[in-house]
């Protein structure tokens, strides 16, 4: 895949620009929400986890993740992945994926690594080069396994691919929790593959929180 082309929106650029600032690949901005003291978290248990979604809550004030929906798609040693599920932004022909299916959305993923695409795709079972990340989903960076689903047609409904990811270090995302960032669901294939993504934070969101 090219780089990010010199016309993209406004908006995309400045998400790029932000990520070629990040100092680690785990990157995210301060934590927005007024800390709690160390040993009022440490007695929490959020338990986030691979296959859950993190709905921003209403306290998010940073503008990246703003009524976002983060797909949590990996967590080890070093912290965890998720991509935003709710944010299209172009058509993949204008990100210069070219193909079957240009006329596909292209969501943003996050603003870390923006140049990189993600793809999340439907599977009854196991897939080569594609890791679980609930049932029925599973995620991967692999150029061929997008190309692969282009040309075969599968279409939105069954395939999407994001630009760039979100990212926490250890413990990061626990402390935001506990702040009141982000509220903590189990994640759903029907969800993630909406036909209506502007709607799933809405559908999301706990009432008394709207």
């Amino acid at each position: 895949m090219r780089s990010i082309p010199a016309l993209l929106p406004a908006l995309f650029l400045g998400l790029a620009l932000f990520a070629a600032n990040a100092t680690s690949i785990y990157a995210h901005p301060p934590s927005y929400s007024p800390a709690r003291p160390q040993q009022e978290i440490d007695a929490l248990d959020f338990s986030p986890a691979k296959g859950k979604f993190l709905v921003a809550s209403r306290k998010m004030k940073d503008p990246i993740f703003k009524s976002a929906v983060i797909l949590l798609v990996d967590r080890n040693n070093l912290g965890y992945t998720g991509l935003i599920v709710n944010r299209p932004i172009m058509k993949l022909k204008d990100y210069n994926v070219k193909g079957p299916g240009g006329d596909d959305p292209l969501f943003f993923g996050g603003p870390v690594e923006v140049s990189n695409l993600w793809i999340l795709v439907r599977s009854e079972g196991p897939s080569e080069g594609c890791n679980q990340v609930l049932a029925g989903v599973c995620v991967s960076t692999s150029q061929g396994l997008l190309m692969n689903n282009m040309n075969a047609g599968a279409g939105p409904q069954k395939f999407r691919v994001y630009a760039g990811y979100s990212g926490w270090a250890a413990n990061q995302l626990e402390r935001e929790l506990a702040n009141g960032g982000w509220h903590l669901v189990d994640a759903d294939a029907e969800v993630i593959f909406a036909k209506e993504p502007g709607e799933i934070w809405n559908e999301l969101v706990p009432a008394e929180t709207r």
